[in-house]
């Protein structure tokens, strides 16, 4: 019987990045997924890239039957949030003194991220939580001025800085797999604990992962799920 491993979310799961000469975003085929294809195709594990550029929590939970369950995979690997955290720039940059709220707070992220939970769950599938990388936050208003213009700078501070908002749903990320005793891999910390991450990992929009940033996340994953393999191992007295 074939294992199947279904890796769901957004786009970074996807591929999504911007390189540094680039005149706009594209999904690299030396993305994340692959690189971690590449490995799991010697343990006979079958990969599926569920990945859809722009998907919100919302949408993850409603398309979660026909994207995930009808596969009925032995693991999921999902990573969202971060587009939970986004703002309309528009408005925001034409009404920046209204109170704008994000496309999900940070408890309709939670909650919506619970509803995919208690799905696999019931259907016995494990889960590995890995969180979003963090925001370059300087590229990203950089890109974002270049759209909207400075209009949207009160706003971003009245946040807290785009980077600090964004981490409220990474901290909801850690919050549930703690609570739930799910398998996690923090990219976003383990990014963090790199020099100069910002400049080398991250790709132009201050978003996405470079091609050199989705290797190091394959490699963490890599390296982490081998803990998890000999966890389940030793559960089931294949090792003692």
């Amino acid at each position: 019987m074939k294992t199947t491993m279904v890796f769901y979310g957004d786009s970074i799961i996807r591929g999504k990045t911007w390189q540094e000469n680039a005149p706009k975003p594209i999904d690299t085929k030396k993305n994340f997924v692959e690189y971690c294809r590449h490995c799991l195709d010697s343990f006979g594990i079958e990969v599926v890239n569920k990945g859809v550029n722009g998907r919100i929590s919302k949408q993850a939970c409603l398309e979660l039957e026909d994207e995930v369950l009808k596969l009925k995979p032995n693991y999921v690997v999902l990573e969202i949030g971060g587009n939970d955290s986004n703002f309309n720039w528009k408005e925001v940059s034409e009404y920046p003194d209204k109170d704008h709220k994000p496309v999900a707070t940070p408890t309709e992220f939670r909650n919506n991220l619970i509803s995919i939970l208690d799905k696999l769950e019931q259907e016995k599938i494990t889960v590995i939580l890995l969180t979003p990388p963090p925001l370059a936050e300087e590229k990203y208003f950089s890109l974002l001025k270049g759209y909207f213009g400075d209009s949207i700078s009160p706003h971003i501070q009245q946040k807290g800085g785009i980077a600090n908002f964004h981490k409220q749903y990474v901290d909801v990320i850690r919050e549930v797999a703690e609570e739930r005793e799910l398998f996690l891999i923090d990219i976003y910390q383990e990014f963090e604990n790199i020099p100069d991450y910002k400049v080398d990992l991250i790709g132009k929009d201050g978003l996405h992962p470079s091609e050199k940033g989705y290797k190091l996340m394959a490699q963490i994953f890599m390296k982490s799920i081998g803990y998890l393999f000999l966890q389940n191992a030793s559960q089931f007295a294949l090792i003692s």
